[in-house]
């Protein structure tokens, strides 16, 4: 039962567009139209108006100022640069569409698309770039998600075909990946790991997001089809920017705003005081800087396959060659940290591996492993030890302390929580079960934190 206003009296025609809910498509014109009648009805409750679909689906890819990464799933009638961008209300001088190879800009006096690429195509992805929000409106027929998609050795610029998000490691299942091999949106990242699948930030795969894929060897790309796996969406780029892996990025320390850059790399890490132990725990973050502008920023992930806590970045420019910074965040002391290692900026550069991530070395009191190890007020001993090890420490009476012990992969070993019980402490651990190593333990407690190694034979 549809209520139907106007201002008019006559010379205006009623069109429809239908919502499949139980599909998640929206139909975007229907074979009936109707002349606008006040006052009129149309259709009985026992004989109600049959409105017919015309199989014409209507996708919307809403864009933001700056670059977007974006890609469509239906076969639309004008695949002409042109005719593709033609519902764009706000395009501008500035505003450029680029495939992996080629470019079009837009030319303001013209109103039209000028350059090498002159049509587009959904197996793909492009890049454009906006000097405003607006929105691309595409009609058009469903496509089959199963249509192949040829990649090569190296980046492919490839489209997202199935109608519902997938799981980075089903969507891509078709594939034979190699260790190191990556997958990449405009936020986030994912690298293969043998014998785990794909591991990253970027968790989904959906439209109409763009994608590039970095593959070892050549193949064929097939994705499933839309009824395989469970989900739903309705496909539509949101308005606030909310995109799988953004998770990552927004819990994060600092900000950044992807859409001013044309260009990322990522990387793979993991935070190291100066002994070489892990310090990355759950709340952390990491930032990219270069001349003090943040041009990346991730939290830190915990990767339950493999126990480890990672970083995912990626890092954003305009250009190569300009020289990035990083910081550290610890949440547990709720301050920033400078890190030693800095890299020039290369595009699509990859640093690190899940199985052997980059490590960035923030600066710690910590001297050599000798028959006791100081770190300023915290003393282990003895080192090398084997049953025991005794923790001696100072802290104020009734104040929380925090103990942990990692091994050199970053892996906690033991946690201890106790309230310092007086002044100067000295607690007992007992090293049951633990297999002989290099070990570091960190002890936490109200502005400060200190880490030393010890040796368990």
């Amino acid at each position: 039962y549809m209520t139907v206003y106007s201002n008019a009296v006559s010379g205006e025609t009623v069109e429809f567009q239908i919502w499949d809910a139980s599909r998640c498509e929206l139909f975007g014109s229907t074979v009936e139209t109707f002349a606008y009648v006040p006052d009129g009805l149309i259709g009985e409750p026992l004989a109600p108006q049959t409105i017919h679909t015309n199989n014409q689906v209507l996708r919307k890819i809403y864009v933001h100022p700056g670059w977007n990464w974006i890609s469509y799933n239906i076969e639309i009638a004008d695949a002409s640069t042109n005719g593709f961008l033609e519902s764009l209300t706000n395009a501008g001088t500035g505003s450029v569409i680029k495939s992996q190879t080629q470019f079009s800009q837009y030319a303001a006096g013209a109103n039209q698309w000028f350059g090498s690429l002159q049509s587009v195509g959904n197996l793909s992805t492009y890049q454009l770039r906006s000097t405003t929000f607006d929105s691309l409106t595409l009609v058009g027929t469903n496509m089959d998600p199963e249509t192949p998609i040829a990649v090569t050795a190296g980046w492919n610029w490839i489209g997202y075909l199935p109608g519902r998000p997938r799981p980075v490691t089903e969507a891509l299942a078709s594939l034979t990946p190699l260790n190191g091999d990556v997958v990449k949106s405009q936020f986030a990242f994912a690298q293969y790991v043998a014998g785990v699948g794909w591991i990253g930030n970027l968790d989904f795969m959906s439209s109409p997001n763009g994608y590039l894929l970095r593959l070892s060897n050549p193949g064929t790309l097939v994705y499933p089809r839309n009824d395989e796996f469970g989900g739903g969406t309705r496909g539509e780029f949101p308005k606030n920017l909310v995109n799988e892996g953004l998770a990552s990025l927004e819990d994060a320390y600092w900000e950044v705003d992807p859409s001013l850059y044309e260009y990322s790399m990522n990387l793979v890490a993991v935070v190291e005081d100066s002994i070489g132990a892990r310090m990355l725990d759950d709340g952390d973050s990491v930032g990219a800087l270069v001349d003090g502008e943040v041009r990346g920023a991730s939290s830190v992930i915990y990767v339950e396959d493999l126990d480890l806590h990672l970083i995912f970045l990626t890092v954003y420019a305009n250009r190569e060659g300009e020289n990035v910074r990083f910081a550290f965040y610890d949440s547990s002391q709720d301050e920033v940290l400078d890190v030693i290692e800095e890299f020039p900026f290369q595009i699509n550069r990859i640093v690190g591996q899940v199985e052997a991530p980059q490590p960035l070395r923030v600066s710690a009191l910590l001297s050599g492993v000798g028959d006791v190890e100081v770190a300023n007020s915290f003393r282990v001993f003895p080192n090398p030890a084997t049953d025991k090890v005794y923790l001696d420490f100072t802290a104020t009476a009734g104040e929380p302390v925090v103990i942990e012990v990692h091994n050199l992969v970053g892996q906690r070993i033991d946690r201890i929580e106790v309230e310092a019980p007086t002044e100067t402490n000295v607690l007992e651990w007992n090293p049951r079960n633990v297999p002989a190593g290099m070990y570091a333990i960190t002890l936490r407690r109200a502005g400060s934190v200190e880490t030393v190694k010890v040796e368990i034979r």
